[in-house]
């Protein structure tokens, strides 16, 4: 199907989904297909659109806008197209079927008592109602074949070109598609440099309504694009106000102890606070002709001039945007040598006592067992020698004093499963036991002591022994 006919049917797709008498049904592609040549074509000669060629327009890759506007069930915006999909595969057939439902636009479907797929509506009462000509005024004729632009046809000389009654003049400070909205194929112009040539009518249709936007910049319900965008910034640049701020934008930075961040991790963070902060800035401004990858690499450009050469490719930007938009803070991975638990790590005498009684008790070793040791040697002795730095506060308990002290390295409790994954980072795991071993005793002392006892007897056994003259 040429490209022009393709956007034509899918344009007059759309402006059909306007009507009051096509709304709140519930209707397949063949349905719709006979309804816009009932109310668009003029002669029967150019009924010549069926249900696949109507989806071939729809589902096209062009249209992918189109298409994630009409599987959207929340975050509907008030610019929402109004169209919506369900797929059914009903019994005995091989393939799903698409219905479409079209309402006002910025509403959803109708919610009823019984599934969507009991209000399927063959649209009798439109397919039967006799219409005039004025009925279908909204309406252009699709065209039958549509010559290439780059080519041009050549008439004989004595051929008069005429207007068919189709191409009748259009009123002046009117469009020849009458009323129809000028729907753009793909959201994704709104990504490429704005185009010098003039338009006569812009369109209404802006990037920040699309979905594409909306899960770039993860807007929460209730927020506009933009809102979601100017509120992530205020959080970036919050990080930078005061030489403790950036604990702000940690996830669970309220019940981290600032001292476990190295100097390099602080300063890291608060770079990226920065160049992301520009990057967002210029998003806002620039969005609708650029790129999200060129926004991140203006960002670096300017950064170099306030001396901040940490980052050279706008990848890297896009990577940082990414980990801190899902919960508009950042996740950072505390790395240590062995890669031990931090517990463990800063408080290697811990360590050492789960080892000695591991040890002590290998034969009958569990991970209930070691838990028990935790819960009533290690926390409470840990907890004595906090005490003794920091007294207990009036209606503090022991438990209280304990909790404290797990919180200051990121944990709630010591539950079972976090005591197994100490266990294996200690060294122990389990299998079964094997009965073939091998040990090396060649220089055990008593082995030492019997190879000179069995020289000694060897050299007399020799004495008795033939020997060849």
């Amino acid at each position: 199907m040429a490209p022009d006919k393709s956007k034509y049917i899918t344009t007059c797709f759309i402006e059909a989904s306007r009507l009051e008498q096509f709304h709140n049904r519930w209707m397949s592609a063949d349905i719709w297909a006979k309804l816009l040549t009932k109310y668009s074509l003029t002669t029967p000669e150019q009924s010549t659109l069926d249900g696949s060629g109507l989806e071939r327009c729809i589902l096209s890759r062009k249209n992918r806008w189109l298409q994630d506007q009409m599987d959207l069930r929340s975050n509907i915006t008030i610019d929402h197209v109004g169209i919506f999909r369900e797929k059914l595969r009903r019994k005995g057939a091989k393939k799903q079927e698409n219905y479409y439902y079209a309402t006002v636009k910025g509403n959803l479907p109708i919610k009823n008592e019984q599934p969507w797929y009991y209000y399927i509506d063959n649209a009798n009462d439109l397919l039967e109602k006799r219409i005039v000509r004025s009925a279908t005024s909204n309406f252009p004729q699709l065209p039958i074949s549509t010559p290439s632009p780059n080519k041009k046809r050549k008439l004989p000389p004595d051929t008069v070109v005429e207007l068919r009654t189709s191409e009748a003049l259009a009123p002046e400070n009117s469009t020849p598609f009458g009323t129809l909205l000028n729907v753009p194929l793909s959201s994704s112009v709104h990504h490429r440099p704005s185009s010098p040539v003039h338009h006569p009518s812009p369109s209404p249709w802006s990037y920040w309504d699309s979905p594409e936007a909306r899960k770039l910049f993860k807007v929460l319900e209730g927020e506009t694009t933009q809102q979601s965008i100017r509120k992530q910034i205020e959080i970036l640049t919050a990080a930078n106000k005061t030489d403790e701020s950036y604990m702000e934008v940690i996830d669970g930075g309220e019940a981290m102890d600032p001292t476990i961040l190295s100097n390099y991790d602080k300063h890291m963070l608060r770079i990226k606070c920065q160049v992301l902060c520009v990057s967002l800035h210029l998003a806002l401004e620039k969005m609708n002709g650029w790129t999200w990858n060129q926004c991140c690499a203006a960002a670096i450009k300017a950064s170099k001039r306030l001396g901040i050469s940490t980052v050279q490719n706008p990848k890297t930007v896009e990577k940082w945007y990414r980990s801190f938009r899902e919960k508009r803070s950042f996740t950072i991975p505390l790395k240590y040598k062995h890669n031990l638990p931090l517990f463990l790590e800063l408080n290697p005498d811990v360590c050492r006592a789960i080892k000695e009684y591991a040890n002590s008790n290998l034969a009958n070793l569990s991970v209930e067992m070691v838990s028990e040791y935790l819960h009533t040697v290690i926390l409470p002795k840990m907890a004595e020698q906090q005490e003794n730095n920091n007294p207990l506060e009036p209606g503090e308990s022991e438990e209280d004093k304990e909790k404290a002290l797990l919180k200051k390295f990121g944990l709630t409790n010591l539950c079972l499963s976090t005591v197994y994954r100490w266990i294996k980072k200690l060294g122990y795991t389990y299998e079964p036991r094997k009965k073939c071993y091998y040990v090396d005793g060649h220089e055990k002392e008593a082995t030492v002591n019997y190879r000179w006892r069995y020289i000694e007897r060897y050299l007399g056994y020799e004495k008795r022994m033939f020997r060849w003259i």
